[in-house]
């Protein structure tokens, strides 16, 4: 099983796609909900679906969104970029497969937002089925945000 580390690639693939982020969205929001947001085209386009900690979805078809394909609910397998929020510390990792199996992106909490514009450099897109919040010490929520 292969695992994948964000945090080194994601420099890489913002610069070859030639995108930065603006000197706002770089700044860390010290009292953040930790969120990840799946989008269902590249480059954030589309359908979304966000997800708060400390949610966790062994099958993302069980996500609550309102994520609507026709008249279909969320379905795995469909987001093709990734954004996420989440404090110093803490980790959330997707799946390709349900039930937290297959191969994994694990998205490295900053503290300010990250992304991922095209999972397709990843041979992931359309291909996650599963979120699970790995690891967040109570440290590292001091402050944050509720998220209901």
């Amino acid at each position: 099983m292969r695992v994948v580390s964000v945090g080194r690639l994601l420099g890489a693939l913002l610069a070859a796609a030639g995108v930065s982020l603006p000197a706002a969205a770089q700044e860390e929001d010290s009292a953040m909900t930790p969120t990840v947001i799946l989008y269902a085209e590249r480059d954030f386009g589309g359908q979304e679906v966000t997800i708060a900690y400390p949610a966790n979805f062994p099958d993302l078809q069980d996500a609550d969104s309102g994520w609507r394909f026709g008249r279909a609910r969320f379905q795995q397998d469909v987001a093709s970029s990734i954004r996420w929020q989440i404090p110093q510390g803490c980790v959330a990792t997707v799946f390709e497969d349900p039930h937290y199996k297959g191969r994994r992106i694990s998205l490295e909490g900053t503290g300010r937002w990250e992304e991922l514009p095209n999972l397709g450099k990843l041979q992931l897109d359309n291909r996650l089925s599963s979120l699970l919040w790995r690891y967040c010490p109570s440290e590292a929520m001091e402050g944050a945000r509720p998220s209901g």
